[in-house]
């Protein structure tokens, strides 16, 4: 999607962003926190491993790590094999690490982990600081 920008109307490409949780009323929630950008919610990681493997691609995932079915650590090894440069775009957001192997899993990826319940003020400030970092084309 391209919107008009400020600075002399040139069109400008808006940030595309993936959010992946099982929780609808989040996703609904980050939507309408996010309005500002390109918002595909989805409430499955392999939903989103379906965007991903069409050859979508996002500036910034939030995904939830504790989903039923592929969680986001099953996520993060597909991501990586199939659209291995999305993988540093993603940022997690769990209510907690409460298995052995989520614990385990965040400490062997440098993503960022945001805990619920999040500020959506710090959640923006998260995405400002994603996006100006360009992104592979």
């Amino acid at each position: 999607m391209r919107k008009e920008s400020p600075s002399g109307g040139k069109l400008v490409r808006m940030a595309r962003i993936l959010v992946v949780d099982d929780e609808p009323a989040l996703g609904a929630a980050l939507r309408r926190s996010l309005r500002d950008y390109d918002v595909t919610v989805t409430s499955s990681g392999a939903e989103a491993l379906g965007h991903l493997s069409d050859g979508e691609r996002f500036d910034v995932i939030l995904c939830d790590l504790a989903m039923p079915g592929m969680g986001g650590d099953d996520l993060y090894r597909e991501i990586q094999r199939v659209a291995p440069e999305q993988v540093e775009r993603i940022v997690f957001i769990t209510g907690g690490a409460t298995t052995p192997n989520a614990h385990e899993f965040i400490a062997t990826v440098p993503n960022q982990i945001v805990e619920k319940p999040f500020d959506p003020r710090s959640l923006r400030e998260i995405i400002l600081a994603r996006i100006a970092t360009p992104r592979p084309q």
